[in-house]
């Protein structure tokens, strides 16, 4: 339900975090389309072609510096109670499906996401 220019404008965001073959549009660009002239000031200087190309990289070194966390996380988890764990098949295609959002586009966007809020105002604190 986007507006065309701000349609365009989150399209063109979102197409250098997107997995390859893999359409897709980050939610934090959803969730500031209400703003677009913020987010077209945004585009102009925290997310910049050359900015957001940079992120998939950053993107990478977050994600690998995340494994062991990740690796610990996993061997913890297990299904609910009543729950029957995936086929060994299934459970392989959801975790490269998972590694490949989680080291690209989501470590990505976790880079982005902190250079947006950086250029956002200082709110002094509340006084009672």
């Amino acid at each position: 339900a986007l507006d065309e220019s701000t349609a365009d404008l989150v399209r063109q965001l979102a197409a250098p975090v997107a997995p390859e073959g893999s359409p897709m549009i980050p939610s934090l660009y959803l969730h500031l389309a209400p703003w677009p002239a913020w987010l077209a000031m945004a585009a102009a200087t925290a997310l910049t072609p050359s900015r957001l190309a940079a992120a998939r990289g950053e993107g990478r070194e977050l994600y690998a510096r995340a494994q062991p966390s990740i690796a610990a996380l996993a061997a913890d988890m297990a299904p609910a109670a009543g729950i029957e764990a995936p086929a060994a098949s299934e459970l392989a295609a959801l975790a490269k499906t998972a590694r490949t959002f989680a080291e690209g586009p989501i470590a990505s966007m976790v880079v982005l996401g902190n250079r947006m809020r950086s250029i956002l105002p200082e709110i002094p604190p509340h006084r009672h």
